[in-house]
């Protein structure tokens, strides 16, 4: 699976002005899923961005994504 531009879906959870909650909704479903690869077999994740700083901190935890 690749994810271009994986900070436009995986922004820095609380940053949204909005209220709504749903970018960090879809930021926790998407670190949900990110954990459960490990026991598939052949997936590979991959994530494409050009502003890291505004990933969320999860994402780039030990074992989701490597830098």
């Amino acid at each position: 699976m690749i994810f271009d531009e994986i900070d436009a879906i995986c922004k820095q959870r609380g940053s949204n002005q909005s209220g709504t909650g749903v970018y960090d909704s879809v930021v926790n479903q998407l670190l949900t899923m990110i954990d459960g690869v490990d026991s598939l077999n052949n997936i590979l994740v991959i994530g494409m961005t050009n502003r890291r700083d505004m990933l969320d901190e999860a994402i780039l935890r030990p074992g989701r994504f490597d830098v």
